[in-house]
């Protein structure tokens, strides 16, 4: 199957701006996949994958499985390169396996792509609305799971997020009420300034309309002194 043929999860909590998603294809072109476990052979290091590797030390992973070795063009503009790679897989007792990507690098292109596998500028940010609906429907689901993958404290973060944003709004909304009032008086003497001139000029004329009619209707007696409250 392609990928195209799969759609967007209605529920996905995430959302990413334009200029994340030009970095993060940057990324992408420039090094590959860096996620699950990223180790260079040519220096011995992990790339990505450091914290995951902890995680998972008392699972007792069994040796790779690699596959055969294979060239990609990997690289930013003008810098491309051929990079031999081998993918495998690492195996848990009870049965999970976890990717592994081989690369045969220099250290600076290496660290250049472990800081660019952690780069928040070019990652998503949370969805905050369907976040808390999804965060609610999990927690009624399995609280016990919820817990343990201390999407708890997730939740707990983003009422925290949402208390202080509509405490930052209100104040807001408050702050722009003396200009908001201050501009609705300017409108309402402009409007009525403008109904008094219309009401002059129809009066110059000399036979009254139902236009003069109107204006007149809309001031108050003497039609000098504003609009009726």
């Amino acid at each position: 199957m392609h990928l195209s043929e799969f759609r967007e999860a209605p529920y996905n909590p995430r959302k990413v701006s334009k200029r994340a998603l030009k970095g993060l294809r940057e990324s992408l072109l420039a090094f590959g996949d860096l996620s699950g476990f990223v180790v260079n052979r040519r220096t011995g290091n992990v790339i990505c994958g450091h914290q995951r590797r902890a995680a998972l030390e008392t699972v007792n992973l069994e040796a790779v499985e690699w596959s055969e070795e294979y060239s990609v063009a990997l690289g930013p503009p003008g810098e491309r390169f051929e990079s031999k790679e081998r993918d495998g897989w690492a195996t848990a007792p009870e049965g999970a396996r976890y990717r592994v990507r081989a690369v045969d690098w220099d250290e600076t292109f290496e660290k250049r792509a472990n800081v660019a596998a952690n780069n928040e500028e070019t990652s998503g940010q949370w969805d905050k609305a369907k976040l808390a609906d999804l965060l609610e429907e999990l927690k009624r689901s399995d609280a016990a799971s919820f817990e343990a993958l201390r999407l708890d404290r997730l939740q707990e973060t983003l009422g925290c997020f949402l208390r202080d944003e509509a405490a930052r709004r209100l104040a807001e909304e408050i702050s722009r009420e003396p200009e908001q009032k201050e501009i609705r008086q300017s409108a309402e003497s402009l409007a009525e300034e403008a109904a008094k001139r219309l009401a002059r000029r129809l009066r110059q004329v000399g036979e009254p309309s139902p236009l003069e009619a109107l204006f007149t209707a809309l001031l108050p007696a003497g039609g000098e002194k504003g609009f009726a409250a």
